[in-house]
């Protein structure tokens, strides 16, 4: 069991498993390019109602539309298209992250 004694100890470890996209649940495709934004679902949805509203809405629409995603490594991720550009979903991320750091003072 991992004890965490500190905030930032926590906050490495998430970045960690956010660096891993083979442990995450969630990929934003952002942009005209579809840059890949991985990210855990749970997180996310915690620290921020807007983005907790935009996955419990594309978990709902993947489910009746049954979208087939390409690529292996997208297989078992709920994947959200963001048109916006990359910067707004970065800024939207270290909000959230900044949340967390605050929460756990």
């Amino acid at each position: 069991m991992t004890v965490f004694k500190s905030r930032e100890s926590l906050c490495d470890n998430l970045d960690y498993i956010l660096s891993m996209s083979e442990l995450c649940d969630v990929v934003f495709l952002v942009a005209e390019d579809k840059v890949p934004v991985y990210g855990v679902k749970a997180i996310l949805a915690t620290r921020s109602h807007v983005l907790y509203q935009m996955i419990l809405h594309n978990q709902r629409e993947a489910k009746v539309n049954k979208k087939k995603v390409k690529g292996e490594q997208l297989k078992d991720k709920l994947v959200i298209e963001m048109k916006k550009h990359l910067e707004d979903l970065s800024v939207l991320i270290t909000v959230v992250k900044s949340r967390w750091i605050l929460i756990l003072l």
